[in-house]
């Protein structure tokens, strides 16, 4: 919590000095307005105080996010790096409007923690300004106008323009800590939505078999992760008691019989609808086929009772987001429904988010590492206190860099909605954690006796907050992890 509240303490500092520059500034611009000499200091000073009054305001929303983060959220360094480099890119070239600002993780840790590739991308956009553009100097502007920052050990630019970024130990210790101290948090998000989850329900004409739970175990997982960041879930589908699948609603065909009625009127009044055939069909930019929303014998179809319940969701639950689990087969139905719904005016994709997400055993409570050191709850939970997270040793550190980057991660998944990434997130530190713990020993003990003789808390700490980590994930997954093996 002091490195929080220090960090904080150095964004305040640098938005007082800021603001006391551009309040000069104006002092001096009024002077010269009122003398009416020098119009190129004029233009000068314009100039300076326009990037002073961005370096602030940047600075300022620093701080709140800062603020906002302390109590429920956990860093994203990623989203930080942006930030930073986002700054200095934009003091080194003031005349681009939207510089992209690209840092990816590094693939190889020769080249560092994360890398930020955006020189090559900046040339090309000032050679279309006709300005002078060698992406090494590019990189070396960004490098030269970064921000004093408690993240960055040390920046290095490699090969035509890359720079190679390296993360401060102390930060990474500070957040695992901050984990340690108050749970696992998630990371932030821009304000809080309400999401509807469809599962599809098995069709009971057919014979039930173990591919028919993919959707309610993948819609569970979804339902988990959104509830995790903050959102107010609604679930959709039959309801399982036996998988342990909570907050759902149950809702069959029956539900919208008198909403499609509504909606093949409205439909028919806003001129959608077309007829074919003796069927009332409607055309979408997503596909040459049509949908069918009424049968020629009257009857209504599948894409009559979608298309109920597509507006019933946007409408009625007021679902901000709305996320369709089903197979990969019915991909471009989809599109179609989203799309007909669209041209309704039902949403604006500018407003609210509609998905379809196809589909084609660790630490428990146990904790038999920290048992061996006969160390109990209440003694970790101290050592967090006032114990740093062991970072020295490369193993270590590998583990630790892979535990910071679980808020990544989950961003990630609410961006692209792929929540195997979260399965390859946990195998991946599943197998460095073993890495750390083949070469680190947390506990000694002597051969001869088998008394402990040594307990390196720092790697206990870092065993917890893995534990910590893993078992939040599988919450996400729904999986009770084993107590023993």
């Amino acid at each position: 919590m002091a490195d929080t509240d220090g960090k904080i303490a150095e964004f305040t500092a640098k938005v007082e000095k800021q603001e006391a520059e551009v309040a000069a500034l104006k002092s001096q611009l009024a002077q010269i307005r009122r003398d009416q000499e020098n119009n190129a200091q004029l233009e000068k000073l314009y100039t300076e105080n326009a990037k002073l009054k961005y370096q602030a305001n940047q600075l300022k929303r620093s701080l709140a996010e800062e603020q906002s983060r302390k109590p429920a959220h956990m860093l994203n360094i990623q989203r930080q790096l942006v930030d930073i480099f986002s700054l200095s890119i934009h003091k080194a070239f003031p005349t681009l409007a939207d510089p992209p600002v690209m840092v990816t993780l590094s693939t190889q840790e020769k080249f560092g923690d994360y890398q930020c590739n955006s020189a090559m991308s900046i040339g090309q956009l000032l050679k279309a300004q006709g300005k002078k553009a060698v992406p090494r100097e590019i990189a070396q502007a960004i490098v030269s106008n970064l921000p004093e920052s408690g993240i960055v050990e040390k920046v290095e630019i490699a090969g035509p323009g890359f720079i190679n970024i390296h993360v401060r130990k102390s930060f990474v210790s500070s957040i695992l800590s901050t984990a340690l101290r108050e749970g696992v948090k998630p990371p932030p998000v821009d304000r809080k939505l309400r999401v509807v989850i469809d599962y599809s329900s098995p069709n009971i004409a057919k014979e039930m078999h173990v591919g028919h739970l993919r959707s309610t175990i993948i819609g569970d997982s979804f339902a988990r992760l959104m509830k995790f960041v903050g959102h107010d879930v609604l679930g959709v589908q039959k309801v399982y008691n036996q998988l342990d699948i909570r907050d759902l609603l149950e809702r069959g065909e029956s539900f919208y019989q008198d909403r499609m009625v509504q909606v093949v009127k409205e439909l028919e009044e806003k001129g959608l609808l077309k007829e074919e055939e003796g069927r009332k069909v409607l055309f979408t930019d997503a596909s040459s086929v049509p949908l069918t929303i009424v049968k020629s014998d009257g009857g209504y179809t599948y894409d009559t009772s979608d298309m109920a319940a597509i507006r019933q969701r946007l409408e009625e639950e007021r679902g901000d987001w709305l996320i369709y689990v089903v197979d990969s087969g019915q991909g471009l139905h989809f599109q179609c429904i989203f799309a007909a719904a669209k041209a309704a005016g039902w949403y604006d994709a500018k407003r609210k988010r509609v998905d379809h997400t196809p589909f084609g055993v660790v630490l428990g409570e146990d904790k038999s590492i920290a048992r061996l050191a006969n160390v109990d709850e209440s003694s970790l939970k101290k050592a967090a206190q006032t114990t740093e997270v062991s970072l020295d040793h490369p193993k270590e550190w590998k583990l630790a860099k892979c535990l910071v980057r679980f808020p990544e991660i989950i961003s990630k998944i609410l961006e692209d909605l792929y929540m195997h990434t979260l399965c390859e997130f946990m195998y991946e530190l599943s197998t460095t954690f073993t890495e750390f713990y083949d070469v680190c020993y947390c506990v000694e003990k002597d051969r001869k006796t088998g008394e402990v003789i040594k307990v390196n808390m720092g790697r206990l700490l870092l065993c917890e907050v893995t534990a910590s980590i893993l078992a939040t994930c599988f919450s996400i997954l729904g999986i009770t992890p084993v107590n023993r093996m």
